[in-house]
């Protein structure tokens, strides 16, 4: 269960990292905001979307970890719900980032990698939580009516 929890720990911690820049460059963004040129009202969208997809990253890793760290029963789906989150939120920065690059040639979007690895992180990790005994002893599951999912998957 370590590598589960190391992952949100770090997608909690890289996103909180990368968002520093609403703090740091808060002067760019305020002028996004009042929007005094074409390009600063195109960057509003992105800029936005962005600043979303990091805000549900950070939630849905805190859920995660909250549900780790509680042995809640309903660990299959909160984390079924970070990994798909955490592929839509890629795609939508993806997406994002491909604005920025429409507006500002210098910027480069790296994103194709992020959203290969959380594809492969989902591919991994969703299967395990929903199969893996070492799931139903930790968080209780098999005292409860969840365990015959197991099996049917076995």
């Amino acid at each position: 269960m370590i590598l589960p929890i190391i992952h949100l720990l770090s997608s909690f911690a890289f996103t909180v990292y990368n968002m520093r820049e609403l703090v740091t460059e808060w002067d760019g963004f305020r002028a996004i905001l009042e929007g005094s040129t074409p390009e600063l009202v195109a960057m509003r969208l992105p800029v936005a979307l962005s600043t979303a997809m990091g805000l549900v990253t950070i939630g849905l890793g805190i859920v995660g970890l909250v549900g780790m760290f509680t042995r809640s029963p309903k660990i299959r789906v909160i984390m079924t719900a970070f990994y798909l989150g955490y592929i839509v939120a890629n795609l939508v920065d993806a997406y994002a980032g491909t604005l920025i690059s429409e507006i500002s040639p210098q910027e480069s979007n790296t994103l194709g990698r992020e959203i290969l690895r959380a594809v492969v992180f989902a591919a991994i990790w969703i299967p395990y939580f929903w199969r893996s005994r070492r799931v139903i002893n930790t968080f209780g599951l098999a005292d409860k009516d969840q365990a015959p999912i197991v099996e049917a998957f076995s």
